[in-house]
């Protein structure tokens, strides 16, 4: 499903601080395959998910999805068939909006919807639904602005919402490291059961 041939990537070429974060890296995924990158701080694991996700591009090799070269691809573009969820729970939604509001975004993520609201009010029951898994009370709280939820909260929905379109790929950057062990717990259990 994932093929990285040949990946190359430099930080700060031609500099003192020159840094070659990858020479040559090679590897395949399976679909249906969980993998998880282990390094110290700096390694390059964050900057993997960053060239794989498309917010870097490599200086050279290639990446392919499902057979398709997408080492030039814009991220935004990208955004449809690869989900992220970020360490950092700020990262994954907009603060500014409300929690129907970025499920709605995610949810039309893809689809044409015109000039029209993206809001489509007959979505609001599933919603409601795939929150009350979270047993965070957030299915109630749909008009609250996303700025004002905890940092827990903030990432399971971002969870939520890098799941809701069912992507073909979902990165996870160490998204269980800013959370109290009960939500963590529950992050983890619906990470098995979206992608089991």
């Amino acid at each position: 499903m994932l093929q990285i041939k040949n990946l190359q990537k430099v930080f700060n070429k031609d500099t003192v601080n020159e840094k070659t974060v990858f020479k040559n890296l090679n590897f395949h995924i399976n679909k249906g395959d969980f993998i998880t990158i282990v390094g110290s701080n700096g390694a390059g694991k964050s900057s993997l998910l960053n060239l794989i996700s498309g917010s870097l591009l490599p200086d050279s090799g290639s990446i392919n999805l499902n057979g398709r070269d997408i080492s030039k691809l814009l991220e935004y573009k990208r955004t449809k068939f690869i989900g992220r969820v970020f360490q950092n729970p700020a990262l994954g939604t907009s603060p500014s909006m409300t929690i129907l509001e970025n499920l709605s975004m995610a949810y039309n993520k893809g689809k044409k919807f015109g000039l029209s609201s993206g809001i489509c009010k007959k979505n609001t029951g599933f919603f409601k639904e795939i929150l009350s898994n979270l047993s965070l009370g957030l299915e109630d709280n749909l008009n609250t602005k996303v700025g004002l939820l905890s940092g827990g909260q903030r990432q399971a929905l971002s969870l939520l919402i890098s799941t809701i379109s069912n992507p073909d790929l979902l990165l996870l950057d160490e998204h269980t490291a800013a959370l109290d062990p009960k939500t963590s717990e529950t992050i983890i259990e619906l990470n098995k059961k979206n992608y089991s």
